[in-house]
């Protein structure tokens, strides 16, 4: 794809979208089905999403690094033994789409009736599965009744059979989690195959699904390599984007709404940037306070991933690394949904001398994280402080220990045991080795969200509907929105948000 397609000679535009990530593209395509609108897409990265890294999706980890990504670092972690962690983000069309692991999960029904409890109307389960179902096309024959089967994003069921996959199936059956045919839609407890955004084998990403269908619109404008610098304000209203283009300042007007989907790290940045956030913050680094909205960056949280085991085999696991199995439970009884993931997968880190391709390993993430950070602007035209606060509550701490216990015991158990036949890197016994294993060894799932959280409270960035509350023409729809963080991946979810406010923002517009 070009870096630039549409007519760029215009510097109006009904709506600007800022941001051509998962989000940001779904929304520049849904807006642009209207031709008498003018849309404008603004994406920091390239338009090159046919390289073999983004195609093949086993090649997903190669993109982390690259030019991609954007290569953030969080600060060190006072509760992981100081260290840093990477948090890779797409740095092209279809962000995070374009360059993760492709996996698709809904969430879990709880997770958004929290939302809707929480003074969110019209968040509730119940009125988004439509919306999960209508943007999904699965090859579930079994599901059809409640899964989606017409909808843009394509979807590729993770297949049975693969002899360690049926293994760890066992091991659950035997510890007393049921076997089901589709865990992930809208998650459920018990151990099944996950769907992953892949069609003939190829990556299947947003702007596949979204992006490619309405690009020859000569309503929608899409460039690329464009880093906005920020929003322009008029009194309280947004009235248009400066960015960086070809080396040089450009700015863009918007008689409409401006929409920012530049996910849960640029888009609170932005607006920081742009004047909007907590006052004493923005004044500590020389900015001028537009509005004071203290919750921008806040309510940051992630998912806490780590390799609880790991085991050599004697023949060749997968040829992509990917047995498509995974186990959805509870960390304690008490709890009423689950909090924790176990995943199979071939590979395995901490062993060496053992071939890759003849290893797995158990891998453990926590799903309902407590623990909450924040993301700050280092300085006035610099980086920025992101800073997840990793296992600052004892309930997280708890859950890990917990989750990397579960591994052990299904590793020890009787069907995937017999395949361990070589080299075993496992945790340690007892709770305070444990804890020091954690500390030491948990990553994350890359999944942050939550900095400009939709809310009624003192702490809300955005009502509802997604306006930023205080502001005129101004939405935010990405994964920043979420109050509380879905249980498991979460670009079914953006894009669900996604296309709610699409959705609203055409139902506003025509009132």
């Amino acid at each position: 794809m070009p870096l630039v397609t549409g007519n760029l000679s215009s510097d109006t535009y009904d709506n600007i979208v800022v941001g051509g990530g998962s989000a940001g593209c779904l929304i520049a395509a849904r807006l642009s089905e209207d031709r008498s609108r003018k849309v404008l897409l603004i994406e920091a990265g390239g338009a090159d999403v046919d390289r073999p890294a983004m195609v093949e999706p086993a090649l997903w980890s190669t993109n982390f690094g690259s030019d991609v990504d954007w290569r953030y670092r969080t600060v060190p972690q006072r509760h992981a033994n100081g260290r840093v962690f990477d948090w890779n983000r797409g740095k092209v069309l279809g962000g995070c789409s374009s360059i993760n692991a492709t996996v698709w999960v809904w969430g879990h029904p709880s997770d958004f009736d929290r939302w809707a409890a929480d003074g969110n109307t019209g968040w509730d389960f119940a009125s988004l599965q439509p919306l999960f179902r209508q943007l999904e096309t699965t090859l579930r024959s079994e599901d059809n009744d409640r899964r989606g089967t017409n909808g843009p994003m394509r979807l590729a069921s993770t297949s049975c059979g693969v002899p360690l996959a049926e293994a760890f199936f066992e091991a659950c059956g035997s510890a007393g989690h049921p076997r089901l045919s589709d865990v992930n839609g809208p998650v459920q407890e018990g151990s099944g195959t996950y769907d992953l955004t892949v069609a003939a084998g190829r990556r299947f990403s947003v702007v596949h699904a979204f992006l490619h269908p309405a690009i020859d619109r000569p309503n929608l404008t899409v460039l690329s390599r464009a880093e906005v610098d920020r929003l322009i304000f008029a009194g309280n209203d947004c009235v248009g984007v400066r960015c960086r283009h070809e080396g040089k300042l450009r700015e863009f007007r918007a008689s409409g709404e401006i929409i920012l989907s530049a996910g849960a790290l640029a888009t609170p940045y932005l607006l920081m940037r742009s004047g909007i956030g907590n006052a004493a913050d923005l004044g500590q680094v020389g900015i001028k306070v537009i509005h004071d909205l203290p919750g921008v960056g806040e309510n940051l949280h992630d998912h806490c991933f780590i390799n609880a085991f790991s085991a050599e085999t004697a023949e060749p696991v997968h040829r992509e690394g990917r047995l498509g199995a995974h186990l959805y439970t509870r960390s304690h009884e008490a709890l009423s949904t689950p909090d924790i993931e176990v995943v199979i997968s071939g590979g395995a880190i901490g062993l060496t001398d053992a071939p890759m391709e003849k290893c797995f390993s158990l891998q453990t993430a926590l799903l309902r994280p407590l623990s909450r950070g924040r993301l700050t602007l280092a300085h006035r035209d610099g980086d920025i402080d992101i800073d997840p606060n990793y296992l600052a509550e004892k309930a997280d701490i708890d859950a890990l220990c917990t989750a990397v216990e579960k591994c052990s015991e299904l590793a020890a158990s009787a069907p995937i045991s017999r395949h361990c036949t070589g080299k075993v890197r496992k945790p340690p016994h007892g709770k305070a080795q444990i804890l020091e294993f954690i500390r030491n060894n948990m990553g994350t799932y890359w999944h942050p969200v939550g900095t400009c959280a939709m809310g009624a409270g003192k702490q809300a960035v955005v009502d509802a509907s997604l306006r930023v509350h205080g502001l005129t023409n101004l939405r935010v729809a990405d994964s920043s929105v979420m109050p509380s963080i879905t249980t498991g991946n979460t670009l079914a979810p953006t894009l669900v948000i996604a296309e709610h406010a699409a959705r609203r923002i055409s139902l506003d517009t025509r009132a």
